[in-house]
């Protein structure tokens, strides 16, 4: 899967796709490694692009890690940190964990492989299962939505799909205006299309369209805390697609709850839900929810947002004051450059501490040329709280199988903002 995203409102997600990292239940993915003499850490490059990767293991000297094929192994006991310098994008990743929480430590470096663009031309049925398309329909391929105007054939241009031999399922939706602040998408007919490895233009004509009805749907439920407006989207993933496949959507804003419809289809294959709400034009919050529905009802309880005191910035040491994490990320643009001045975005992955506050001081280490800014200007930075982390670290690959979506449940709380010097407690 390379992506989750939502449609209907015009707003597409790179699921979290370079977010963070972590393993089913807290637990290494892939197994413990552990050997007579310490755990085995795991560190995988995501991309093929040229980087350069150190690690230490407690407070010990830093030691630079060789990858092969893109991943690179070390044994540690207890806790450890990893830097990996991105030179394609001029990212420094940075990492903090022990092993019992982490042994997979992945991180992204472009260029990753890259999909081609496919012209679908689409002649819909007069009907399906008995519901007539009518204008304003969507008619989605992956994480691309056209609406119908009556128009058909109809044309869908995709972007950034799989160069390899597969299917597409398109999806029919129709929206149901229950007010202005609740629209559920209720998908009512789909199309399986094969590709071969080079097309890139197809016909799809009106036959052999399948329709969703009573038997094969499920309830989907979503809430919006005050304040925030947005979108659950479930899509089904499974290894031969070449692309996700939207088979619901509900859309809400400001206190409002309401049910739609999500689609089953006749193969095996994981349920995705993905719920992203943001805040107003005024708000830097953003509250997600990712989770495997089990082909089940589902609804969401989404987590708390961050409030003011819960983040702050002294120098080279940041503080994370809220208790219901797991981890910790932080992104800043502005904080750190290459030694002749190449500035450098910071993405830091730090483990919650079991207890209190959670403290990491920026590191710098000897071999990746870089220094932080003492009295920095206009800094830009991102940060998520981890409320549950079931097999995130997956959301960091470009393709997403069935068996790395089973079980997945992803609760995170984002807040956005700047500031200016080296001192900064969140408003």
């Amino acid at each position: 899967m390379k992506r989750l995203g939502l449609y209907g409102v015009g707003l597409l997600v790179a699921l979290l796709l370079a977010l963070v990292v972590s393993s089913a239940s807290g637990q290494g993915a892939g197994g413990s490694g552990k050997g007579g003499s310490g755990t085995t850490v795991t560190v995988k490059q995501l991309g093929s692009g040229s980087s350069v990767v150190y690690y230490r293991v407690g407070s010990g000297i830093w030691r630079p890690l060789t990858l092969s094929a893109g991943r690179g192994a070390f044994t540690a006991t207890g806790e450890y940190e990893v830097a990996a310098r991105c030179d394609n994008n001029n990212t420094l990743s940075l990492f903090k964990a022990s092993t019992s929480y982490r042994t997979q430590v992945p991180f992204s470096c472009p260029p990753g492989p890259r999909g081609r663009s496919v012209r679908f031309t689409i002649t819909l049925p007069s009907s399906v299962g008995g519901v007539r398309p009518q204008s304003d329909d969507l008619v989605t391929i992956g994480h691309t939505p056209e609406t119908y105007k009556d128009t058909n054939p109809m044309t869908v241009n995709v972007e950034a799909l799989e160069a390899r031999a597969g299917a597409v399922i398109i999806t029919l939706h129709r929206p149901s205006i229950i007010s202005t602040s609740a629209v559920p998408f209720t998908p009512y007919g789909y199309k399986v299309v094969s590709l071969e490895a080079d097309d890139t233009s197809v016909l799809v004509d009106s036959s052999r369209w399948e329709a969703f009805t009573s038997r094969n749907t499920k309830n989907l439920s979503i809430s919006m805390p005050k304040g925030f407006h947005g979108t659950v989207t479930v899509y089904h993933v499974r290894d031969d697609y070449l692309d996700q496949i939207p088979i619901g959507t509900v859309y809400a804003q400001g206190s409002t709850s309401v049910t739609g419809k999500y689609g089953l289809l006749p193969w095996d294959g994981v349920y995705i839900a993905f719920y992203i709400a943001s805040g107003s034009d005024s708000s830097t919050d953003s509250l997600m929810v990712v989770q495997d529905t089990g082909g089940n009802d589902w609804n969401v309880t989404p987590p708390a947002p961050w409030t003011s005191g819960q983040f702050s910035v002294n120098g080279d040491t940041l503080t994370f004051a809220r208790t219901d994490a797991k981890a910790f990320t932080a992104e800043f643009s502005g904080l750190a450059q290459r030694t002749r001045g190449t500035p450098l975005k910071l993405n830091i992955f730090v483990q919650a501490a079991q207890k209190g506050n959670t403290t990491y001081r920026i590191p710098v280490v000897p071999g990746l040329d870089y220094r932080l800014i003492s009295n920095p200007g206009l800094v830009n930075f991102s940060l998520k709280a981890l409320i549950r982390d079931r097999n995130v670290e997956y959301l960091y690959t470009f393709s997403l199988t069935k068996e790395q979506a089973r079980g997945v449940d992803l609760v995170m709380a984002e807040r956005e903002g700047t500031y200016l010097g080296s001192r900064y407690t969140l408003p």
